[in-house]
């Protein structure tokens, strides 16, 4: 009896594997229509408007945010990525897709009008609702709809990087602090190979993160790993606090007063931008990509003095958009800001290694301030594409993971996966301190 019942087990894992690869192809169109709008619609003109208008557009975005999710979904929090890491990691807990459509105007509205944060959280929480809600119809498949969530989960962050191993690890470990869920990662992979599948298949020409070309391993770039694990950690350690403080503004303070407030901060950060980096202020809009590529790119010729600028303004940008209430992921704003550390190490060391050190010090940051070790290490192998890449991630991350102890940038994540799935005693979730803050506007 106990064979028959494996049987029948491996049996409807086999029957799942379509239909998973098939919601995450429809997650995968989803999440290439974001893209394109955020990218192609808005940011690609945003860039090239005066900077003027460039330094007041971002607080049009957390106005037109405020609005959407309190009319659109009840006063709903910003929260994207969170809100999946919470339901992943608390048992019993499922993700409710209603306020889904009203998250993902506010991204949209965020991100598209140069405020600091990326995209990954919006791809993540809008594959799992979508998921959610492809199941729900499904209903005759009996889909476990915490299966089916990490399959959307990582078909969206699979989609959004374009790489879909890293996509579906990073949608079974960042849930925790401490392992990974290995029961749940085929259902991830499969998801994550159809978002991935269908979001290169309608966005040939996107790169993910970062583009990399090849490069030949030598002695020192094992100096350049080491410095940029630590120096990755280090902005973790800068990171998550401010991003945890932002949160704490935009819990205690009336929406008002706080949009104007952010709103000037970050048109001064534009401002600052187009004199301090020379890089023009756009660098210091939307999710970040824009400013690394600049400050690695060998035609730009960036110096030291102006990628410490833009590192600062980097800084000081997430965490005001957080506190304005502008809604998106902070895996890609923290990405950007360690690379920006990994090129300053790169130039240390030798001007060859710009890019190798950005790539590093990008994983490094993102695997402190998640704890997600496993998938910075596949991350770096799929950037890099070299067999060294497995050898100097694992030296950055392992590095990068001692030195950040203690560091959380996200206070969704529970502590580790549960052996047994049972319903625990339920935890209140990051959005729930946010909810009376918007009662008055003004």
């Amino acid at each position: 009896m106990r064979y028959i019942g494996v049987m029948r087990g491996t049996g409807r894992l086999l029957a799942m594997v379509p239909v998973l690869f098939v919601i995450g192809a429809v997650v995968g169109v989803a999440v290439s229509g974001l893209d394109w709008i955020v990218f192609d619609v808005l940011l690609t003109h945003l860039y090239d408007a005066d900077v003027w208008l460039m330094a007041f557009c971002p607080v049009v975005g957390l106005v037109i945010s405020l609005v959407v999710l309190r009319w659109g979904a009840l006063g709903a929090s910003p929260s994207t990525t969170d809100e999946y890491l919470f339901v992943v990691s608390t048992p019993g807990d499922v993700l409710d897709p209603y306020p889904a459509p009203a998250r993902t105007v506010a991204t949209i509205a965020t991100v598209g009008s140069g405020g600091a944060l990326g995209l990954d959280g919006a791809a993540m929480y809008l594959g799992g609702a979508l998921s959610v809600a492809i199941s729900r119809w499904l209903n005759r498949l009996r889909l476990d709809p915490s299966v089916v969530v990490v399959a959307g989960g990582a078909a969206g962050l699979a989609a959004i990087s374009q790489q879909p191993l890293f996509g579906a690890l990073f949608a079974v470990e960042a849930p925790y602090r401490l392992g990974l869920d290995v029961r749940r990662l085929v259902p991830a992979l499969l998801g994550g190979l159809g978002g991935w599948a269908a979001f290169a298949l309608l966005r040939p020409d996107s790169n993910g993160l970062v583009t990399f070309g090849s490069f030949d391993f030598q002695g020192k770039m094992i100096l350049v790993a080491i410095l940029a694990g630590i120096g990755g950690a280090l902005v973790a350690r800068i990171f998550g606090p401010m991003v945890l403080g932002a949160r704490r503004v935009l819990a205690a303070v009336v929406p008002g007063p706080r949009i104007l407030g952010c709103g000037l901060i970050l048109a001064l950060v534009v401002l600052l931008g187009d004199q301090i980096t020379k890089f023009g202020g756009g660098s210091t809009l939307g999710p970040g990509t824009f400013g690394l590529s600049l400050a690695v790119s060998p035609a730009t010729n960036a110096s030291a003095a102006a990628v410490v600028g833009l590192l600062l303004l980097r800084l000081v940008a997430t965490p005001a958009t957080v506190a304005g209430g502008g809604a998106g992921g902070l895996i890609v704003p923290l990405f950007v800001c360690g690379g920006l550390v990994g090129r300053l190490i790169g130039g240390l060391v030798d001007d060859r290694y710009w890019l190798v050190a950005a790539v590093l010090g990008g994983a490094a940051a993102v695997a402190a301030g998640y704890r997600v070790p496993v998938a910075m290490v596949a991350f770096t192998v799929a950037t890099l594409a070299s067999p060294w890449g497995f050898f100097l991630g694992l030296i950055t991350v392992g590095g990068a993971m001692f030195a950040s102890v203690g560091v959380a940038v996200s206070p969704a994540q529970g502590l580790q996966p549960a052996l047994v799935r049972v319903a625990s005693p339920r935890r209140r979730r990051p959005g729930e301190r946010q909810r009376h803050h918007d009662e008055d506007f003004g």
